[in-house]
């Protein structure tokens, strides 16, 4: 447990100099923010001693305003999202203009995974229905918010998506940083 996090400790944990990948499980607001700072104030006490890429749970962002942003920037605090709206993507600026010159009203997440549910599956009736169910692993989609990337953990039974997106803080806002599983562009 890193409950009693100071310099010391954190030393003892990262004796050499070198680049660090830190996954943080914890979603205790007081206790990633503490660690957040004590980090980045060990970094930026001995320049390019450390480099640091913190790895933590989507709970992060339920509190982000609340963390320092330049922080959270220096130490490359990176997060996995299932379902995020980036407004610089042109198909969800689209989607948004439709949604509202049809409906009147903006759309919320609902809307949109709803939306992407519902074209991944007509697609997949309407152009590979006999594949598609027998394997549906063969077919992935990339959504507004969700991929589907499916996958048979046991022969002979049901598929999971294992679609995860990676994204980290930069220029003050979530930006995408990797997907998984890695598929050749």
């Amino acid at each position: 447990m890193l409950w009693d996090i100071n310099r010391e400790t954190l030393t003892l944990r990262f004796p050499d100099s070198g680049s660090y990948v830190v996954v943080v499980p914890s979603d205790n607001k007081v206790f990633v923010t503490k660690l957040l700072a004590d980090l980045y104030n060990m970094q930026y006490e001995i320049k390019d001693k450390y480099r640091f890429r913190l790895i933590g749970p989507e709970e992060w962002r339920k509190y982000a305003a609340d963390l320092d942003i330049e922080q959270l920037h220096a130490l490359n605090v990176t997060i996995p999202v299932t379902e995020h709206m980036d407004f610089d993507d042109y198909r969800i600026n689209m989607f948004f203009k439709r949604y509202r010159n049809t409906h009147g009203y903006e759309p919320d997440r609902f809307t949109l995974t709803g939306f992407d549910l519902g074209n991944y599956l007509i697609n997949q009736m309407a152009f590979n229905r006999l594949d598609w169910y027998a394997t549906p692993e063969k077919f992935q989609f990339q959504g507004l918010l969700m991929n589907f990337h499916f996958h048979r953990v046991i022969d002979q039974s049901g598929v999971e998506n294992q679609s995860v997106d990676l994204y980290e803080y930069d220029s003050f806002k979530l930006k995408p940083y990797i997907s998984w599983p890695i598929q050749e562009k």
